[in-house]
């Protein structure tokens, strides 16, 4: 294959993820704020740090079994459409940030 193509199509997976992942990061705080209750922010922040803390080894998906209910519907069909886990990891990551947010403007 032409190495331009290989450049070229590098650099859009690369934008894309990082699109993904900030589009899921915005929605993930946004429903952290309005809609989550205490025990569902600590669920993923449990869970983001198992994430953190893995080799890459454990699909998505199953890292998040368990909470997924907690998470709004139409999120959940997106992600199962589009089957983006950067969009997934963003959404995680935002809503854990508010629990971490929460957790350091209370103690």
């Amino acid at each position: 294959m032409d190495s331009a193509i290989v450049d070229r199509l590098s650099k859009t997976q690369v934008t894309g993820d990082v699109a993904a992942y900030a589009a899921g990061r915005e929605l993930g705080r946004r429903w952290a704020e309005a809609e989550a209750d205490y025990r569902d922010l600590q669920r993923l922040a449990r869970k983001r740090d198992l994430l953190l803390n893995d080799n890459g080894d454990l699909p998505l998906i199953d890292a998040l079994s368990g909470i997924l209910s907690t998470i709004p519907a139409p999120f959940r069909e997106e992600w199962a459409e589009a089957g983006d886990d950067e969009l997934v990891a963003g959404f995680v990551a935002g809503a854990a940030d508010v629990f971490d947010e929460f957790i350091a403007a209370t103690a």
